[in-house]
């Protein structure tokens, strides 16, 4: 008996010597044969080239922007430090934009006040010759002429504004799967169950809402503004001004609802993700055998490329916005800014109409500026949530 028990302890002996000559072999490999920034290099470019990211590029192809060029390249070098979004080229963006958009709405402003300042010098000149009909008649064609003008510039940003927010969407469908994805790999198991519904309510519900009932509304508020000014005896204001105060607490109202609540969903779920990610990591280095922490070293390395290429992709998402959007805020900005350039020049004539119609239209416009800035907001917000999400449990 005493001699079974002999052998049984030296066979044990024996191999826990292997295991530890063997475990002490691989360790030394292992710290003389590999580089962990090298590792994270390579897992970094690994894992971007298997991403799907063909779509993607081809609407970022469609930016104004060099910034880009290939996107799996810009992920790489961004997840590297190796580059970032230059804040000089998006305001050099914003720049060129200004000028096209001053270009755009400078013969306007010179074609409204022409026909103002022709029907005042028509008004003067004639004096007494002219019955009272006969100007009147004047003053509506002039009238007319302005409201064709600036109406065809007005319901061109509506419908640019339209564009844009299916633009979003468009944005939004493509690249919300591949940062899911990459959240769900990291373990961010209840940060995707939130991110998932959330993304469907705002690329389905809030986007149609806005295209389909919101925008409406703004046409019938411009049209009302336009006929209003026509004449003393037309009277909506009190209509108009009904129409903006609804449109304004329906856009206050969604956004802000949207916005707080994926907030305090995206934060809650994060905690929960980076406790169950830390969990995990604690129990593989503690509880399996000689090798765990290895494993846990090579999950941290793997888990560390993921969101460094998670948060690469959210900044040139965040940076790829600011450009699309770009051209449309400015472009409604100096078209409200021409319009009340125009309002004050003609208002000193006498073409109290016409300068009226003019201002009112400056504020109405204003209100694709908030569609555009809230459906953008919306989108930023729920960036930096993906952005944030997982990165303590891994990091």
């Amino acid at each position: 008996m005493n001699k079974v028990r002999s052998k049984i302890v030296i066979i044990s002996l024996l191999l826990l010597s292997l295991i530890l000559v063997v475990s002490t072999l691989f360790g030394s490999t292992v710290a003389e044969n590999d580089d962990p920034r090298q590792e994270l290099t390579d897992d970094i470019i690994d894992n971007t080239q298997e991403l799907d990211l063909d779509l993607l590029q081809q609407w970022v192809d469609g930016l104004d922007s060099s910034f880009f060029g290939s996107l799996k390249e810009t992920i790489i070098a961004i997840a590297q430090g190796q580059r970032q979004p230059s804040f000089d080229q998006l305001i050099q963006v914003f720049v060129n934009q200004l000028f096209s958009a001053v270009t755009r709405v400078l013969p306007i402003i010179v074609s409204i006040v022409g026909i103002s300042l022709l029907c005042s010098l028509l008004s003067s000149l004639t004096g007494g010759f002219l019955s009272n009909p006969t100007k009147q008649l004047i003053g509506f064609v002039s009238y007319c002429a302005v409201a064709v003008i600036v109406l065809t510039r007005t319901f061109s940003l509506v419908k640019n504004t339209s564009e844009v927010v299916g633009g979003v969407k468009q944005f939004m469908e493509l690249v919300f799967p591949v940062l899911l994805t990459i959240i769900t790999v990291v373990g961010g198991a209840n940060s995707g169950a939130v991110f998932q519904p959330m993304m469907s309510v705002l690329t389905t519900t809030i986007t149609s809402f806005v295209v389909e009932l919101i925008l409406p509304a703004v046409v019938a508020v411009i049209v009302f503004t336009m006929i209003s000014s026509l004449s003393d005896g037309i009277k909506l204001n009190k209509l108009t001004g009904f129409f903006n105060s609804g449109i304004k607490y329906a856009l206050t109202a969604v956004f802000s609802l949207f916005v707080t609540f994926l907030t305090a969903q995206g934060l809650t779920g994060g905690i929960i993700d980076t406790v169950s990610i830390k969990t995990a990591k604690f129990a593989m280095q503690s509880y399996v055998p000689i090798v765990g922490g290895y494993l846990s070293d090579g999950f941290d390395l793997m888990m560390a490329s993921f969101v460094l290429i998670k948060n690469s992709l959210g900044v040139v998402s965040l940076f790829a916005l600011l450009i699309f959007i770009a051209s449309p805020i400015v472009n409604v900005i100096v078209f409200s800014l021409g319009l009340k350039l125009a309002s004050g020049i003609i208002e000193p004539l006498g073409d109290t109409k016409i300068s009226k119609m003019l201002y009112d239209l400056s504020k109405n416009v204003n209100i694709l500026l908030a569609i555009i800035l809230g459906v953008a907001f919306m989108f930023i917000v729920t960036i930096m949530l993906i952005i944030f999400a997982c990165n303590l449990g891994v990091v």
